[in-house]
Order: C-alpha cells, then structure tokens, then sequence
C-alpha cells in the first residue's frame, strides 16, 4: 500500500510540476519559447524546493515517540 501510495505521488506531482513550467508556452517559438521554457523549469524547481523544505519543517514539528 506504502509503495504503491508513493508511486501516484511522485505521478502526480511530477505532472503538476510539468504542468506549471509549460504554462505559458503555448503559441511561442524561437528564442521566446527556450526562455519560457527556462523559466518555467525553473519555478517547478523552487516549488518542489519549496515543497520539501514544508514537508521537513511538518517533520521537525512531529511529537517524538516516547523511548
């Protein structure tokens, strides 16, 4: 169940993150479209960034289990 959870994770997070860096590449070409390409690759990246620097901060607040 744990690994099959993870798998539709990383599914849907890896669409949604194309989906965010080919957002606005619809009807560019040439130079316009490498560097909407460029920049949208690179916003997917800090959101992913961003998402496991939330994920950590979530961990870190966690309650410890008793030894």
């Amino acid at each position: 169940m744990a690994s099959t959870t993870l798998n539709v994770g990383n599914a849907i997070g890896m669409a949604a993150l194309i989906a965010v860096a080919n957002s606005h590449v619809g009807g560019l070409s040439g130079e316009a479209l490498k560097v909407a390409v460029a920049d949208g690759i690179q916003l997917a990246f800090w959101l992913a960034a961003a998402g496991v620097a939330i994920s950590l901060v979530f961990v870190m607040a966690l309650p410890r289990k008793p030894a």
